[in-house]
């Protein structure tokens, strides 16, 4: 499961953030709308990548909870 994680958490890069907002530009949606802006978004899920990331990288994130396996 932590391969799979680790999966997904690399997949958050710069071009496929460059590509989102580029598509929200192409269909004309505003990325300031809302209460938190397309970029402020990509701050905060940059950090909590880099904290999983280092969490495994670490061994302090070896197997997820329960909780979380149940429903993969």
């Amino acid at each position: 499961m932590i391969e799979k994680m680790w999966e997904i958490l690399t997949t958050f890069t710069e071009e496929s953030q460059n590509a989102a907002l580029s598509k929200c530009t192409e269909l004309g949606f505003d990325p300031n709308r809302g209460d938190v802006s397309l970029d402020e978004s990509y701050i905060n899920l940059n950090s909590a990548c880099n904290i999983l990331k280092d969490a495994i990288e670490q061994r302090k994130l070896i197997q997820l909870p329960i909780s979380i396996q149940r429903f993969s």
